[in-house]
Parts: structure tokens; C-alpha cells; sequence
């Protein structure tokens, strides 16, 4: 088990796609950071709306306060089948103000959809990791919540590559590396506002990740 980096930030999203929020702590399940991603904009066909489709989304900032009660604004009275990619999740779907703000950034009307399950429209592993170590190799930029990671490691002082099977102790929680991540045009987009400030992608060369997909092994809370 690796003793692992300090934890530099936290992050997450209530809405999937929407301003990534910071935290001083984050509560882990099993199934991942609570809370994380359980909603997303979807089309009246009830078709998740990628982010990678409208990275412009990255610029909404919604918080936990701004979205329905369980019993508000229901658009059907009960759970619907929704698509994220070819993933089908059970889902309450709703409207009302946050939807129609989604609507307006857009430019297309959309419904908010609300998971059932455990997890929430997470394509890949419950919990991301980023290092600053391969942000400061590339010399890209430092603006974390550009890569949407859940945990940023601060391992510059002393680079601490990560392999498939580690695992990392962060405080109460341990986490298993289990994946590499891909990355989409999302990391071209400012996280402020959203609008496109830089060319990453091309930039992006084997062996630099930007982050790992981990499992969670021990479940607890994440701290700053």
C-alpha cells in the first residue's frame, strides 16, 4: 500500500457535466463520493446529455440547493429508463427551474433525471485520482478543476507513479487503483465559464493519464 501524497483538493458535481464544486471534505461509500453525479440534463427522449456534446456545461454552476425535492416538478410519477451512452440507469425524471436553466445554457430543452441506484452517471470507476506530478511534467495548466478528478495529490516534492492494483491510504479511506482514465475536450474548456481556452488534447502523449479510476476498498471520509 503506498503511503500516499497529500490530498491537494477535493471535487465533485451534483449535476454530471455542470461546474465541478470544491471541497474541504468529501463522505465515500462504497459506491463512490456521496452525492457525486447523481443527476443529469437528459433529452426529452430521455437520453443523458454528454458532456462532451456540450462542454459549454462546464460553466453552469449548480449546487445541491438548486435542484428539486424528490416530489418536485415530477414530469412522470415514476421511474424511467435512462441512457448514458449505451448504459441504462433507473431514474426519476423532473423539471422545473434547474432544468429550464440547463435548458437556456444549452440552447435545447431538457428534463433533469435523478438516479435510483447506488452509484450516479459515472461511466467509468467510482472515484477519480489526478497527480500534480503529470500536470507539472507536461506543463499543463494547474486549474485542477479542469480535469474533474475527485482527489488531487500533491506529489511534486516526490513523484509517486501509479500502477494497476495500487493502492492508496488517504486518511480512513483506501482506494485500489483499477483503471487509467480517458479523456474527452472537456479539459479544453475553462472551468469557470466554459468557454473553450485551450488545445490539451493534442498535448496528451502515452503514459501521461490524468487521471486513474479507483475502487473503493474502505469507505470513510476524505479531508483536505
Amino acid at each position: 500500500m503506498h503511503t500516499s501524497p497529500r490530498i491537494s483538493a477535493l471535487g465533485w458535481t451534483p449535476v454530471k457535466g455542470c461546474t465541478w464544486l470544491s471541497a474541504s471534505s468529501l463522505d465515500v461509500t462504497s459506491h463512490g463520493i456521496e452525492q457525486d453525479r447523481r443527476w443529469t440534463p437528459v433529452t426529452h427522449g430521455l437520453r443523458a446529455v454528454k458532456a462532451t456534446d456540450v462542454p459549454e456545461l462546464a460553466g453552469l454552476r449548480l449546487t445541491s440547493e438548486d435542484l428539486p425535492a424528490p416530489d418536485e416538478h415530477l414530469v412522470f410519477p415514476d421511474a424511467r429508463t435512462v441512457h448514458y451512452y449505451d448504459r441504462p440507469f433507473e431514474a426519476m425524471v423532473h423539471d422545473g427551474p434547474a432544468a429550464q436553466r440547463i435548458s437556456e445554457w444549452i440552447g435545447q430543452p431538457v428534463w433533469l433525471a435523478h438516479t435510483t441506484g447506488p452509484t450516479g452517471f459515472i461511466w467509468s470507476s467510482p472515484i477519480s485520482v489526478l497527480l500534480l506530478s503529470e500536470l507539472a511534467e507536461a506543463g499543463l495548466p494547474t486549474d485542477t478543476d479542469r480535469y474533474r478528478a475527485n482527489v488531487v495529490l500533491d506529489d511534486l516534492s516526490a513523484p509517486q507513479p501509479l500502477t494497476l492494483g495500487d493502492r492508496l491510504e488517504l486518511g480512513n479511506v483506501v482506494l485500489e487503483v483499477e483503471r487509467p482514465l480517458d479523456r474527452c475536450r472537456v479539459i479544453d474548456h475553462n472551468p469557470v465559464d466554459g468557454q473553450r481556452d485551450h488545445h490539451l488534447l493534442p498535448r496528451l502523449r502515452d503514459g501521461l493519464l490524468l487521471g486513474w479510476g479507483c475502487r473503493v476498498l474502505a469507505p470513510g471520509t476524505l479531508v483536505t
